[in-house]
């Protein structure tokens, strides 16, 4: 039984339960569901239910009514559902009348039941449509905003509290930017495709124009003027995928685009779009936030908690100080460096959160550097504040009251000094970042000694963390005892403490990406990292066609190789079998794929491969089991070095003629068909 929660426009929130009832057991789910449905509804706060799955209810045949008749619910399936004629996988829910509908598909290969098509009638719940901005900065008029930022007022702008002196910086620089830049204004909907420019948005308006302009008035000119009206959006949609996609086959291929935005379109096109698949988010008041807007607000709320002090009027202890040069006490900054910063502003560059143009900022980069410098000074003698954005939406301003800032230049420096005086304090500490192993020998025999010496270091470190205001994370603490005894000590080990609270031992621990268990074997690591290295390898896959040799090679190097070859000093000590798992995962993608080429060659005359095709080899003159297979094998050429032995033609050529022998898959009408068999027939347990 899993329960699932959907969002919908109007319905509110639906609790989808998928349930199976097997034919020996008794009423127990459906009394389950009797009696905590409610409770469900409750705590996840949905409106209607949804119960879906082969309950067998002609065996409970009371309880089921019961059910149906306690909650108010409909059966929607009226049809028989197995071969015997009885009606055993019910959709039912209390949903309005209409807007669940069933109907049977028949059955579904060697299954005694048949298959439903359950619909549900309902919107589901999506970001509401925005109004985008094109800036065609190349018919900008330089000279006239340029002079018009030369005349600008900054003295009188600039006033107030930074947070007000930002907020007139940005409406001055949008102001003039509306006035001396042109611009194409147009509505994006949630689901647009990225090719959906402008043009395909006119385009789509004109021709719902002219429908709703016939649907008034069905006259023949109306009707010709809607038909023209689409066939003009078809053309101009298909123009715009075309193109769309012929300037990101160049982009990729031709690296024509910095490697940030290479990158960026690459991972767009294998699915890692990490802001379009944020979960729905919990707020504050019980409620749940399904929206980008929303979610914006959530995150940055839990950020904003999370940079803040518990007591922030207490001052931080005092550093020793380790050097005799002079204290660093304000950080002023000039003119002449801003301007030479905004002159280095990328101009392929996407507007921000505040909709400022990086062109405005690079060709007007003497205008606006006395008034950015005065904004930049008046940040650094502030507070700091942050904002998140999602999917175009940008939330409020919230506080940071404390927190190293990363991504920045002084951001490693500030976090030596501010983690320094605890690696003095741990001597076991090995640190990273901000990641702190500590390392404890320990007798067999006398386990009681280093478990009081290692609280006694977790309570030196929580001591300086109530110092330093820092809340050290206890859900995120792990501890394990390394140890190859087959069985536990005699004796009980004492409890580790952190702060108070028991931390129990785990049987693997990770540091920094690697997976380390109790024995020192590494065999779990290995494991994830060859299935992890698999889907990389599909995530290549899908995306070779729209680069070249050296769009592919820096790809797999990034994904895949970097992947393999994460720390392999550390799991180098894992079982050979365990590190043959590695070399599986390659060997399988790349048998795969060497034999669905040598099917394009043999069965659909591939004309670009024609010069690798093989003869087929000579039928045997006598009877044996794989006779009658003969003719569908190939020649193996001869090779005279063991290079050529595991080149493609020798090596393909062998495991072609090995599945013709053990399979008849080879006959596969299409090539996907022949890709999903190859696929199940060389898993591990299927290599020699």
């Amino acid at each position: 039984m899993m329960f699932f929660k959907i969002w919908t426009q109007h319905h509110g929130s639906t609790l989808l339960c998928v349930c199976y009832r097997p034919q020996w057991q008794g009423r127990e789910p459906i009394e389950f569901l009797q009696t905590h449905l409610d409770r469900l509804l409750q705590q996840y706060s949905c409106n209607h239910t949804v119960i879906v799955g082969d309950l067998n209810q002609h065996l409970v045949a009371r309880a089921f009514e019961e059910l149906l008749t306690v909650y108010g619910l409909t059966n929607h399936v009226t049809f028989p559902t197995h071969i015997s004629g009885s009606s055993l996988d019910p959709v039912i829910s209390d949903l309005p009348e209409g807007v669940v509908t069933c109907r049977p598909l028949g059955a579904v290969g060697s299954s005694d039941h048949l298959a439903v098509l359950s619909t549900i009638h309902v919107a589901w719940l999506r970001d509401v449509p925005k109004k985008r901005t094109n800036w065609l900065c190349g018919k900008t008029n330089w000279e006239g905003l340029q002079d018009a930022l030369r005349h600008t007022p900054w003295n009188n702008i600039l006033t107030g509290d930074v947070d007000t002196q930002v907020r007139s910086f940005t409406s001055t620089i949008h102001s003039l930017q509306r006035r001396y830049v042109p611009t194409h204004t147009f509505t994006v909907k949630p689901l647009d495709r990225p090719w959906f420019g402008y043009d395909c948005r006119v385009a789509a308006d004109e021709k719902s124009r002219a429908w709703r302009r016939f649907r008034r008035h069905p006259t023949h000119n109306n009707k010709q003027r809607h038909k023209e009206a689409w066939v003009n959006m078809q053309r101009v949609q298909r123009v715009a995928q075309q193109r769309w996609q012929d300037e990101l086959k160049f982009k990729l291929s031709d690296r024509s685009v910095g490697s940030k935005s290479w990158w960026i379109a690459l991972k767009e096109q294998q699915g890692f779009t990490p802001d379009d698949h944020i979960p729905p988010l919990n707020k504050a008041d019980g409620s749940v936030a399904t929206r980008s807007c929303e979610k914006a607000e959530v995150l940055a709320a839990h950020f904003s908690r999370k940079m803040t002090v518990s007591d922030p009027d207490r001052l931080p202890p005092a550093v020793a100080r380790l050097t005799n040069t002079s204290q660093l006490d304000t950080i002023t900054l000039t003119t002449e460096e801003v301007k030479r910063q905004l002159q280095l502003v990328d101009p392929k560059k996407a507007l921000g959160p505040d909709g400022v143009s990086p062109h405005i900022l690079k060709h007007c980069a003497a205008q606006l550097a006395a008034p950015v410098t005065d904004v930049f000074q008046c940040c650094l003698s502030t507070g700091k504040s942050l904002s998140v954005a999602v999917n175009g939406h940008t939330s409020e301003e919230h506080p940071v009251g404390a927190g190293v800032p990363q991504g920045t230049v002084l951001g490693p420096l500030l976090w030596n000094v501010f983690f320094n005086d605890l690696l003095m304090l741990t001597p076991e500490a090995h640190a990273y970042a901000d990641d702190c192993t500590l390392t404890f020998p320990c007798d067999s025999t006398d386990h009681r000694t280093t478990v009081a010496l290692v609280n006694q270091v977790l309570e030196t470190i929580t001591s300086w963390g109530r110092r330093w205001h820092v809340d050290l994370a206890q859900d995120k603490t792990q501890v394990m005892l390394i140890s190859r005894r087959h069985h536990p000590p005699a004796d009980p080990i004492p409890s580790i403490l952190l702060d108070g609270k028991v931390l129990l031992l785990q049987p693997t621990v990770n540091i920094l990406g690697v997976e380390v268990n109790s024995t020192l074997s590494f065999t779990s690591h290995v494991r994830k990292t060859a299935s992890k290295a698999a889907g990389r390898l599909n995530c290549v896959r899908r995306v070779s066609h729209l680069l070249d040799v050296r769009g592919v090679t820096t790809l797999y190097a990034a994904q895949v190789r970097s992947l393999m070859e994460y720390a392999p000093l550390t799991w180098s000590s894992c079982p050979p079998s365990y590190l043959g798992l590695l070399d599986k995962a390659l060997q399988h993608r790349r048998d795969v794929a060497g034999l669905c080429v040598t099917y394009k060659i043999l069965k659909q005359g591939a004309p670009h491969l024609a010069t690798l095709r093989q003869p087929w080899a000579t039928p045997h003159p006598y009877s044996t089991r794989d006779a009658h297979k003969r003719d569908q094998q190939l020649i193996v050429p001869f090779a005279r070095t063991e290079t050529f032995f595991r080149s493609f033609l020798p090596r393909y050529s062998r495991l072609w003629n090995r599945e013709v022998r053990q399979t008849d898959m080879h006959q596969a009408a299409t090539l996907y068909i022949f890709k999903c068999a190859v696929n199940a027939w060389l898993t591990p347990s299927g290599y020699n």
